[in-house]
C-alpha cells in the first residue's frame, strides 16, 4: 500500500475507514517508499553537512552555465584520452535514492572534478571554486563516499526489484533480508551474534564500543 496521507492518514485515511469495517485488517506499507523513506531519515540525521554540499552543489555548479560545462568538457577529454566526462545528476530532497546516481558520478570523475577547481580557484579567483577543492582535496571526503557508494546501490537495486511487475515474491524477500544483513554488517561490532531482522541494532554498533 502506498503511504500517503490519502490512503493512510490517521483521521479519514481509506486503511482506517476499513479498518473500522475490518479490524484485522494489517497494513503493509510499500517497500520502494520505505526505502526511500529510510535513505532519507538516514542521510538527514547523518549525513556531515559537507558531503551533501559536495554532491548538491556539484550538480549546480554546471546546470545553468554552458561555459563550465564546455570548459570541464575539454578538461576530462584531455585527460581521459578525448572521452565525454559523466553527467552530474542533481540530487533531489524528496528523491533521495537519486542521491546513488549523483555519488557515483562524483566518484568516478573525482580526480578530474579536484583539478578544474584547482584550475579555476586560481585563474578565476573564484571562491566557491575554492570550497570546493578543498573539499575534493580532503581524502576524509573521498572516503566517506566511497564508502557511502556500495552501500545506496545495493538499496538501488533492491529498491527496482520491488518496482518490478513479475518479479518472484520469494526472491524478493531473499533481496531484502539480505539488504538489511548487509547493511548491518558495515556499522555493528563483528563480535555481535545478533539478528538485525529482530534486533534493535542501535547499541550494537560499532560506535558503541
Amino acid at each position: 500500500m502506498v503511504m500517503t496521507s490519502v490512503m493512510v492518514g490517521i483521521n479519514n485515511g481509506i486503511y482506517q475507514k476499513l479498518l473500522t469495517e475490518v479490524p484485522t485488517l494489517i497494513h503493509i506499507p510499500c517497500v520502494c517508499h520505505s526505502l526511500q523513506l529510510a535513505v532519507s531519515a538516514a542521510a538527514g540525521s547523518t549525513l556531515p553537512r559537507n558531503i551533501e554540499f559536495l554532491i548538491k552543489e556539484a550538480y549546480n555548479w554546471f546546470a545553468h552555465s554552458t561555459l563550465r560545462q564546455a570548459q570541464y568538457r575539454n578538461l576530462f577529454k584531455a585527460i581521459n584520452d578525448n572521452h565525454n566526462p559523466f553527467k552530474i545528476v542533481k540530487s533531489c530532497d524528496n528523491r533521495w535514492l537519486l542521491i546513488e546516481t549523483a555519488v557515483g558520478r562524483i566518484l568516478k570523475q573525482w580526480v578530474e572534478l579536484k583539478t578544474l577547481f584547482s584550475i579555476v580557484r586560481q585563474k578565476e579567483k573564484c571562491y566557491t571554486a575554492e570550497i570546493f577543492f578543498g573539499m575534493y582535496n580532503d581524502n576524509n571526503n573521498l572516503a566517506y563516499l566511497t564508502f557511502l557508494h556500495p552501500i545506496l546501490l545495493e538499496i538501488q537495486l533492491v529498491n527496482k526489484s520491488f518496482e518490478s511487475n513479475n518479479a518472484d515474491p520469494c526472491k524478493l524477500l531473499s533481496d531484502l533480508t539480505l539488504l538489511v544483513r548487509s547493511v548491518a554488517k558495515r556499522f555493528v561490532n563483528p563480535y555481535c551474534r545478533k539478528d538485525p531482522l529482530t534486533t534493535n541494532m542501535d547499541s550494537y554498533s560499532s560506535n558503541g564500543f
